[in-house]
């Protein structure tokens, strides 16, 4: 039973959603709207990134602790959607470490260190908008090993958390912004501070955020309803004059009726190249060539829009270079005989 209540707190781990800065120098100089911040999500863009994550889950038996390190590939798609560019994340270098009370086998919780380095040249792909939403992210498949879908609800969740929300729009230093989220069981609020604008020793604007986040949260986990709180407290370094955030050191709390959780996440992104890849977009329903909105190989014709449906030159909605006959003019024209 008790082997049963860590492995369905492991289960949340997947569930959940900032450390070394670079050098700050001189304060940036600051635009009079203030700093905009988007995720450059240019097709073939790419970005190296490491994750260190902990976890603490409390028990009567003791603290189980989980430590996952891994490395992470990831590249901007030429695939998008109304929920934002597709990305690929492929994760390498897995290290699995995992610390049990009483000498309890890491393995009989569904958590296998050794398991760990099968996972490498995984695949993820998901997609996100330029202000850090997360959509579509893979379900974790069925029938695996009960080890398997431990570590990869860890990644997953790693995955999650490696990315900033960012803000809607432009901050100055000191200023803040807020954003609420209804998803997955999970209601919560997020509120942010731009702490710091700084130019780096490469002369690039690095904004520092603060957030904090609290909710609540009711889930059904292997039959079991799973009700408690959230919280969090984020700090994010974000490049904002090239789109990404360099590291994020974030740390979560769950206090539930299963079990008490703890995370961190130490996280760290490099901007790479560009890679050429093939641009696929979503098919169109402008049809029309003379539509604003049109993108194709048609032309739009001189005389403008779609070819008209009235062919008879006599109408009086009529365009073209044909003439009504004199005789059928006439004949329209004069009164019906009566009956």
């Amino acid at each position: 039973m008790r082997l049963r209540r860590l492995a369905l707190a492991a289960a949340l781990l997947g569930c959940f959603g900032t450390s070394c800065e670079k050098k700050q120098g001189a304060a940036a100089v600051v635009p009079d709207e203030g700093v905009t911040m988007r995720y450059d999500l240019t097709p073939g863009q790419t970005y190296a990134g490491h994750i260190n994550q902990k976890t603490i889950i409390e028990t009567p038996m003791g603290n189980v602790e989980m430590r996952l390190e891994y490395d992470i590939a990831l590249m901007v798609t030429g695939s998008t959607s109304p929920d934002g560019p597709l990305l690929a994340a492929t994760f390498d270098n897995i290290k699995a470490n995992a610390i049990m009370p009483g000498g309890i086998p890491a393995a009989a919780a569904g958590f296998d260190p050794k398991v760990a380095t099968t996972l490498n040249g995984v695949e993820l792909r998901f997609n996100m908008n330029e202000s850090g939403e997360l959509e579509n992210m893979p379900e974790l498949p069925e029938g695996q090993p009960p080890a398997i879908v431990a570590i990869m609800g860890q990644m997953t969740g790693g995955l999650r958390s490696a990315f900033a929300r960012l803000p809607d729009e432009p901050l100055k230093e000191g200023g803040e912004w807020s954003r609420d989220r209804d998803e997955d069981g999970t209601t919560s609020t997020m509120s942010g501070k731009l702490k710091k604008l700084r130019t780096n020793g490469d002369g690039e604007t690095v904004a520092t955020l603060d957030t904090e986040s609290n909710g609540k949260m009711k889930r059904e986990v292997e039959g079991k309803t799973i009700e408690g709180t959230i919280s969090g407290l984020s700090t994010i370094a974000f490049v904002s004059s090239a789109g990404y955030a360099s590291s994020l050191d974030r740390k979560l709390r769950q206090t539930s009726n299963m079990a008490d959780v703890s995370l961190e996440f130490d996280v760290t992104w490099e901007k790479g190249e560009k890679k050429a890849v093939e641009i696929q977009g979503e098919v169109q329903a402008v049809t029309d060539p003379c539509d604003a909105d049109y993108v194709g190989g048609e032309e739009c014709p001189a005389d403008g829009g779609e070819q008209q449906a009235i062919t008879d030159p006599c109408d009086a909605d009529y365009v073209g270079g044909e003439e009504c006959p004199a005789d059928a003019a006439s004949a329209e024209a004069a009164p019906a005989a009566a009956e």
